[in-house]
């Protein structure tokens, strides 16, 4: 028997690897007549921020500031990823997505993904290669997800 999908949940760190592959996940949902789940992981610690950037912030944050300023991305990732969807939809033809689809989670993106895959039957991602040999590496996330996800996983590759 084939597989059902009923429940598409797409993932993505706002970047255009991810946004090419919301083509794909809007396309899958729509020919299924599935409901699309988008979802966006904002990492959780200011250490993680620090990483990323270069700089560490730990001992300029107490917790006041940091819930603050965790809203405050909160709110920037939620209005990101309504224009993403919104844009994409019309480009592509697709049915609008509503805002109670569109889901916004602190946490570490590969241990959040797996966990709202748990109430999706496919999960799509993008990704693009990285180094030398791009085109057989994965972002750290996709890989991540692929190793610890029991759901299927679709992986967009730029330029597919």
């Amino acid at each position: 028997m084939l597989p059902t999908v009923k429940k598409v949940l797409y993932a993505t760190d706002l970047s255009p690897a991810a946004t090419h592959a919301l083509g794909f996940a809007l396309s899958v949902a729509q020919k299924y007549g599935a409901e699309l789940t988008v979802l966006h992981v904002i990492p959780e610690l200011p250490q993680e921020y620090g990483l990323a950037s270069g700089f560490d912030f730990t001992p300029d944050f107490d917790k006041e500031m940091w819930e603050s300023f965790k809203k405050g991305r909160e709110t920037g990732a939620r209005t990101e990823l309504e224009k993403v969807v919104r844009e994409a939809c019309v480009k592509f033809g697709a049915t609008p997505v509503g805002p109670e689809h569109l889901v916004v989670r602190h946490g570490r993106a590969v241990e959040v993904i797996v966990d709202e895959a748990r109430r999706a039957d496919l999960v799509v991602m993008g990704t693009q290669g990285h180094g030398r040999i791009g085109g057989l590496l994965m972002g750290s996330v996709a890989q991540g997800v692929l190793a610890k996800c029991e759901t299927p996983v679709m992986v967009v590759r730029v330029g597919s």
